[in-house]
């Protein structure tokens, strides 16, 4: 259960991949607006999770007491 939750944010990205692609595959009534937010929602997510990395990596930089440049 640790491991799951360790990459719950990888999940939901994946997940609401799936929720996109499929909404895209089989249209239903919903308005064009919500698939645009739809999307603007998983890319944000995307870079939200390299931001995330890229902070991981800084960290764990300067607690080795490294130069970051």
């Amino acid at each position: 259960m640790k491991q799951l939750w360790k990459y719950r944010f990888e999940f939901c990205i994946a997940l609401s991949g799936v929720l996109l692609l499929g909404s895209l595959l089989f249209p239903t009534t919903m308005p064009e607006e919500l698939y645009v937010l739809l999307l603007i929602l998983f890319l944000v997510s995307i870079v939200l999770l390299k931001l995330n990395g890229i902070n991981n990596y800084l960290k764990k930089k300067i607690q080795k007491g490294g130069r970051i440049l």
